[in-house]
């Protein structure tokens, strides 16, 4: 507990510190963990938002701020931290702190806060506000997060000339999401006339950057191709493995239907079911039935129609809509034993009362019913 307090106290005051004199700062395991890969200024990489540890990104980046005070981009990446994992007032002091001193990304992140109401009332025109200083300080990040809360009317009508003028004012810093942004502007033809190849061109670019979502782009520009566009599965997954890498659970499903139709080579089902079981962990509705197919064939992976059964029900709970309409057929796709596990499933979570023996009436299928989107 003293040693917990202790530490607080040594953030506390590394944070009112503000911009001490500068020193010489090495990279550290904070800026490795909770440095966003957004930040011109950020000493490593970065992870996204969405990809930090929290636990262990708060503790490094405490200790971080403790034994370098004043150091922008520490204080900056502890906001990350604590935002991460959801400690909001503490994330608000650390990019408060840090744009103080002017530190541009965090002029965003308070943005943020304020848009989505993140620790904070909501309030769109202090959001937009903060937006405004950091675009002041050339921030993409803060460009963007004006630009889609113009688009979305959160200011009142919407803007779309103002929102895609500052998508490629982002652009032009060849920040990774506006280029993005501009890629889908020009694959939608929203605000530009519509050019797939130059979609292609600027999603290739922001994958190259580092997004995750210009490398997911580019891999569903490949999977369908048309408008001037080859369909290339080769091409596809490598740009969805680039996505899957930052954590892109659609990249990962995608990457298992690749491997198990054998689209980019020979069918590779171990791969599949890989691919699968990352996707389904992280909350991917169709990769958990796709997971629960596996284990009721024993294909790639040995067959346990428990656990088919309990992805199949994973997926209805999450909303799948090809899970819904399978299950909702009935029983004949499916083996006894799988429709068995599944009544047993359905009896845990009280919606089903009757027999366990396989055979689905009319009361299985409403219990399926009642799982469908429930929490």
């Amino acid at each position: 507990m003293l040693r917990t307090v202790l530490a607080s106290f040594a953030v506390v005051a590394a944070l009112a510190a503000g911009a001490a004199v500068a020193q010489e700062v090495p990279v550290t395991e904070c800026d490795q963990r909770a440095a966003n890969p957004l930040d011109p200024d950020a000493a490593a990489p970065g992870v996204a938002l969405a990809a930090v540890q929290p636990e262990a990104a708060v503790a490094a980046c405490e200790a971080a701020v403790a034994q370098y005070p004043g150091t922008l981009r520490l204080i900056y990446a502890l906001g990350r931290a604590y935002d991460a994992a959801e400690r909001y007032e503490e994330a608000m002091k650390a990019y408060s702190a840090a744009s103080k001193a002017g530190y541009a990304a965090s002029f965003n992140n308070i943005g943020r806060f304020f848009d989505y109401g993140l620790g904070v009332a909501r309030n769109p025109e202090t959001a937009a506000a903060w937006y405004e200083k950091g675009i002041a300080l050339n921030s993409g990040s803060a460009m963007l997060g004006l630009a889609v809360l113009i688009e979305t009317g959160g200011l009142g009508t919407p803007d779309p000339e103002r929102a895609a003028s500052l998508i490629r004012d982002a652009a032009a810093l060849d920040h990774a999401e506006g280029v993005f942004m501009l890629g889908k502007m020009y694959e939608s033809g929203h605000s530009v006339e519509r050019d797939m190849k130059e979609a292609e061109r600027l999603y290739v670019r922001a994958a190259e950057l580092g997004s995750a979502n210009g490398a997911f782009a580019a891999g569903m520009l490949y999977v369908n191709g048309g408008s001037g566009l080859d369909t290339d599965f080769v091409k596809a997954k490598s740009y969805f493995e680039a996505a899957a890498a930052s954590g892109f659970s659609q990249a990962m499903y995608n990457l298992g239907v690749i491997a198990e139709r054998g689209y980019a080579g020979e069918p590779d089902l171990e791969a599949a079911y890989g691919h699968y079981v990352a996707a389904a962990e992280r909350g991917n509705a169709g990769a958990m039935f796709n997971l629960g197919a596996l284990y009721e064939t024993g294909r790639g992976v040995e067959q346990d129609h428990e656990s088919a059964a309990y992805w199949a029900i994973e997926s209805l709970v999450a909303g799948d809509s090809f899970a819904i309409d399978t299950m909702r057929a009935g029983a004949e796709p499916f083996s006894p034993e799988f429709r068995t596990e599944v009544q047993k499933i359905l009896t845990t979570l009280g919606v089903y009362n009757g027999a366990t023996d396989g055979e689905w009436g009319v009361a299985t299928l409403l219990a399926i019913e009642d799982v469908i989107g429930s929490p």
